[in-house]
């Protein structure tokens, strides 16, 4: 395991869109949710309702840890990050602001075009105000058990980390079964498994949380 530099954090943050909200609540105790985030030049934002635990926690300490992980499912390749800073809520009125919210985050989650216009055209027409969560980031850390000469030749994956390469026993292909590094199947009797990252979109689309999903 090693540090990760700032550039490789950078680029952890920019690929993915799915992160955890670390908050202390009112009874000093912690709490934390999941959402999908865009970046604003170096503050990350969110659609967060404006109403949920998450409020009221930032209400009393706006102070938040915003964690962004990626990892094979043995964890045998992993990069995790923290970002330290301030949160609070913005009110964005603006028809151009609006239309640009709904429009970075889906650049951020590399969406088609349009898959969130449904939501956009809503708020446009009832003149609503959208309700933005920006989180100022004042510091970032993270590791990685990933060798240092994946960057230095850039070949840092951008979005998942890739599941570990099938290994050959015999005939047949066989994996490391997660349990033990000397255990193995025949990958025939394995599910193909898909990157991490194709997957969490799909999350985020379908993950009605009450704090994660904005009024409609």
């Amino acid at each position: 395991m090693r540090k990760m530099k700032h550039a490789e954090i950078e680029q952890l943050l920019t690929n993915f869109g799915w992160a955890t909200l670390c908050m202390i609540n009112a009874n000093s105790h912690p709490y934390a949710v999941e959402f999908s985030y865009f970046l604003d030049g170096e503050d990350i934002c969110g659609l967060v309702h404006p109403r949920g635990q998450a409020a009221a926690c930032l209400k009393g300490n706006n102070n938040v840890c915003v964690k962004v992980c990626d990892s094979d499912p043995q964890c045998t390749k992993y990069r995790a990050i923290s970002c330290f800073g301030r949160a609070w809520f913005e009110k964005l009125t603006d028809p151009g602001k609006v239309a640009w919210a709904w429009d970075s985050l889906e650049r951020q989650l590399r969406l088609k075009n349009g898959k969130y216009s449904i939501y956009k055209e809503k708020y446009l027409a009832s003149g609503r105000a959208l309700p933005l969560l920006r989180v100022m980031v004042d510091e970032m850390t993270g590791i990685t058990n990933i060798p240092e000469f994946f960057s230095k030749n850039k070949k840092m994956p951008s979005r998942s980390v890739l599941l570990p390469e099938p290994v050959h026993r015999g005939k047949e292909k066989c994996r490391n079964t997660a349990n033990s590094p000397g255990q193995m199947r025949p990958e025939s009797t394995l599910k193909k498994s898909r990157p991490l990252f194709d997957l969490w979109p799909k999350r985020a689309l379908n993950s009605l949380h009450a704090d994660t999903v904005i009024p409609l």
